[in-house]
């Protein structure tokens, strides 16, 4: 059941990262510096949507309603450690487990590390993750600019980065 809900979790997050949803996944991008806080850093609805979805999702799948309840606490510590300023990886699990290395460049420069990553806890599309594991990347923080349409951009970026 983790696996399913982390799965879901990675389509869930990536429809964030469309044109139409990005407004509200924006501010968990804000942050200028990759941090713990980072993880908390959300918008209503990106946060009511994501655990709700997935909560009828997995009921819906017939698994038990107290097993979402057991695995919450172990995503938000996982996602806090995530989101940690350290450079850790899991030496030969890093193939199968983010690490915080792996996920900060989900949170790096558009032109960097946008499509390079997957969000979540288990790493989806192996190949492409080879190329970034090894190095770090230059900026921690993709701009908010950078996936907003234009005609939201400058309201986001003014309310975000004060």
């Amino acid at each position: 059941m983790v696996i399913l809900i982390d799965f879901i979790g990675y389509w869930l997050h990536r429809a964030f990262h469309g044109e139409r949803l990005w407004l509200f996944h924006a501010i968990h991008h804000s942050s200028v510096e990759l941090d713990w806080l980072s993880a908390a850093r959300v918008h209503p609805v990106n946060d009511i949507a994501n655990k709700s979805l997935q909560a009828m999702i997995i009921v819906a799948l017939g698994y038990a309603p107290v097993l979402l309840a057991g695995a919450l606490p172990l995503f938000t510590a996982y996602a806090v450690f995530l989101h940690a300023n350290v450079s850790w990886n899991f030496g030969a699990l890093r193939f199968v487990l983010a690490s915080p290395r792996f996920h900060r460049w989900h949170h790096t420069a558009a032109e960097e590390g946008r499509e390079k990553t997957s969000p979540g806890s288990c790493r989806y599309r192996i190949p492409k993750y080879s190329k970034v594991e090894n190095s770090q990347p230059t900026s921690t923080a993709r701009t908010l600019r950078s996936r907003m349409p234009k005609l939201r951009s400058r309201v986001v970026s003014e309310t975000c980065l004060r």
